[in-house]
């Protein structure tokens, strides 16, 4: 399990035989301060990218997948799977994100990525709420094709608070930055064989799960980091790596030898 604090609470107070590690921090921007601070560092940094964007007249058009044609689809699912391609693992990682399915993620809410050279990309929305009244939503995915574009991911990340801005919303997260931290309350069980498994995993991180530039714009945009956690049934650390690469849907020798070397 993917579990925020608060719900890693409630499964260690029920007594259930799960241990936990600390699986990385949730990175979450105040949507109205980033617009609205000129002098910030976070403000310039996510202002310069926007400037060098708008001379490649790069701009977000919102849109509704059920209400374009096939070929567009089409096309940004290409963009979206070549990206993914070239990533580190090469394929989609389904524990720490959820993947692209254009034709049946009804919740998300739609981007393209628009510049003078055209269609180029796609960010994805997924709501959820950060109080019994508040909407919010994280920046799921934010996929492009090779661009001379600079800081493409600062500037959509600038546009969608501008709009979430102006519709009241004021949290925007950015996602999970897997393995930036390995301390958690002392009072969650951590066996030794999952302390061995998350420290080897904290020590190859950036060569297995993220780009280290990515997650310093996280760290850098974010006004708050929420920590998340692994629970898992087992404390062995053979059969703990197995679960966590089955359930990213990564492979498993590939990623073993890696760690192993």
């Amino acid at each position: 399990c993917n579990l925020n604090e608060s719900t890693a609470r409630e499964v260690h107070e029920q007594g259930l035989r799960y241990e936990f590690a600390r699986m990385g921090s949730e990175y979450i921007v105040n949507t109205q301060m980033l617009c609205s601070e000129t002098s910030t560092a976070r403000s310039k940094l996510a202002m310069g990218a926007l400037k060098h964007a708008k001379k490649h007249d790069f701009f977000l058009n919102e849109f509704m997948p059920i209400q374009e044609s096939d070929e567009t689809l089409g096309e940004l699912v290409s963009i979206s799977d070549a990206y993914v391609h070239k990533s580190k693992i090469g394929v989609e990682m389904r524990f720490t994100n959820r993947p692209l399915d254009i034709r049946r993620m009804k919740s998300a809410r739609y981007f393209k990525l628009i510049n003078s050279n055209g269609l180029f990309g796609i960010a994805v929305l997924d709501p959820y709420r950060s109080a019994p009244t508040q909407n919010a939503f994280m920046l799921n995915i934010v996929r492009f094709s090779p661009t001379r574009q600079w800081g493409v991911y600062l500037s959509v990340v600038y546009k969608l608070c501008e709009i979430l801005a102006l519709e009241g919303v004021t949290e925007l997260s950015l996602g999970l930055a897997p393995m930036d931290k390995i301390d958690m309350p002392v009072e969650f069980p951590q066996g030794k064989a999952l302390s061995k498994l998350v420290t080897q995993l904290y020590t190859k991180r950036y060569e297995l799960f993220v780009s280290k530039a990515l997650e310093r714009i996280k760290i850098d945009l974010a006004e708050v980091n929420k920590p998340r956690y692994m629970a898992i049934r087992t404390q062995s650390p053979v059969l703990g790596l197995v679960a966590l690469l089955k359930a990213m849907d990564v492979p498993l020798v590939k990623t073993a030898l890696k760690l192993a070397f």
